[in-house]
């Protein structure tokens, strides 16, 4: 059997047969350097990759099919990044998991993840308005980058408790141009970035007022908004 001794990365984009399953478990087989796992197959899974897959140093997986089981990611000890779409169908603990990409369907399973090393969060919100998440249910300790994207409802992210923020990135279609102040509202469960990137709707005195409340603010970027003369002055 061939060896491939300098495969780094896979990317599976394709439909697979029986065969082609065994022919992408044997790829993992002979790839001692495999690192990174890419599946956007609609039917490939975690399981269909290997048991022995999560155990010899994979470091990213991204994976987007939110019905699959994602138990064999359960305490691997090397995931690093990892993308879902979807919910899990269990509790994971990945301990060296640093960066997550989720789609999520709802905000309850937001705690099946536990990961002490959590630096990176990137976002994609739930569709429907009316879920709600209570204010700091979510302790995230050592998270220093959110990025939130398709945010309805800013003062979601009042739910979220990350005492080490220092980039927060916001998305959002909402017209409502106070909803700006509403997320930083003042109370101990608004963000506290060093860093801001905005992208949503808002007036100019609702961003001298949130300003105002973050005054250790170092970088803020605007996208989507012109600040108007009132600002300025």
């Amino acid at each position: 059997m061939p060896v491939l001794p300098l495969l780094s990365s896979l990317d599976i984009d394709m439909s697979l047969d029986n065969v082609g399953f065994h022919i992408f478990q044997s790829l993992i087989k002979v790839s001692p350097s495999l690192r990174y796992i890419r599946c956007r197959n609609s039917t490939l899974g975690p399981q269909d990759l290997g048991v022995g897959t999560w155990t010899k140093g994979i470091e990213s997986y991204d994976w987007v099919n939110p019905s699959i089981s994602c138990h064999l990611l359960h305490w691997s000890s090397s995931l690093r990044e990892l993308g879902i779409y979807g919910d899990p169908d269990a509790a994971l603990t990945i301990p060296a998991l640093e960066v997550l990409r989720w789609k999520l369907l709802t905000y309850s399973v937001l705690h099946l993840i536990t990961a002490p090393h959590f630096h990176t969060l990137i976002l994609v919100h739930p569709r429907e308005v009316e879920q709600h998440l209570s204010p700091s249910s979510i302790t995230l300790p050592n998270l220093g980058v959110e990025m939130h994207t398709a945010l309805s409802n800013l003062t979601i992210l009042h739910g979220f408790q990350t005492p080490a923020l220092e980039h927060l990135s916001i998305q959002s279609a909402a017209p409502l141009p106070t909803a700006l102040f509403e997320l930083f509202d003042g109370s101990a469960h608004m963000p506290t970035p060093e860093s801001l990137h905005l992208e949503c709707a808002f007036s100019d005195a609702t961003l001298i007022a949130m300003l105002g409340r973050l005054p250790w603010l170092e970088e803020l970027q605007v996208d989507g908004t012109i600040a108007r003369d009132a600002f300025w002055e």
